[in-house]
């Protein structure tokens, strides 16, 4: 049997108390204990994609795309200061066919959400599978946490230097906020961000 410890905790230069973030581990266990398959993609679309959760009810049949064998959805981040129409997310072509053939099983009309839930249900089908394969109920923003480092380790290989580098960086030009250095994550080619996001277990 698995032995379940206690999530670990430590606390953030800023003095915020958080929790270790998912592992790889933790996420197959909790794929192992949906209730049904449209939850176990909603595991995997979060895993892949890092949304929020009303991004994520956001995200309607029209809203996927394909170029070429590339699986894309479209979004819009509300988060962010300018909205500048819609941004193009690449998906792990195994979950980008998966959430086709699910749309197609299960008739949705192009207008209409892949899930069909509300932001609350995510929250209880994330926490359910979380307590039922961890024995605690995991929060949605732990799967963005998880998406983010998952993210770094894979862009050090394709770009060519990690986040690490980008705090001293960040010290050399002066900017107050590594935020301001990490701009360079947008000038990323379509084909960079396409290989990250493919590599993004599912």
């Amino acid at each position: 049997p698995r032995i379940i410890e206690a999530p670990q905790q430590h606390i953030t230069e800023a003095g915020l108390v958080v929790q270790d973030i998912l592992t790889q581990a933790d996420y197959e266990e909790m794929k192992r204990h949906t209730q049904c398959w449209r939850d176990t993609l909603l595991l995997m679309f979060l895993r892949n994609t890092g949304f929020r959760p009303h991004e994520v009810v956001g995200v309607h049949v029209a809203n996927m795309d394909r170029l070429g064998p590339a699986y894309i959805v479209w979004v819009k981040r509300a988060k962010k200061r300018v909205l500048s129409g819609y941004e193009a997310v690449y998906l792990n072509p195994t979950l980008g066919q998966a959430l086709h053939a699910y749309a197609v099983g299960e008739a949705t009309p192009a207008d209409q959400p892949i899930f069909h839930i509300l932001e609350r249900q995510i929250q209880n089908i994330v926490g359910g599978a979380g307590q039922r394969a961890l024995s605690r109920r995991v929060q949605p923003k732990e799967f963005r946490r998880f998406y983010i480092r998952t993210v770094a380790e894979i862009a050090v290989s394709i770009v060519g230097f990690g986040p690490r580098h980008m705090e001293v960086a960040q010290r050399m030009v002066g900017h107050e906020s590594v935020r301001t250095t990490w701009d360079w994550y947008f000038e990323l080619t379509q084909e960079q961000r396409r290989r990250i996001q493919e590599q993004i277990p599912v």
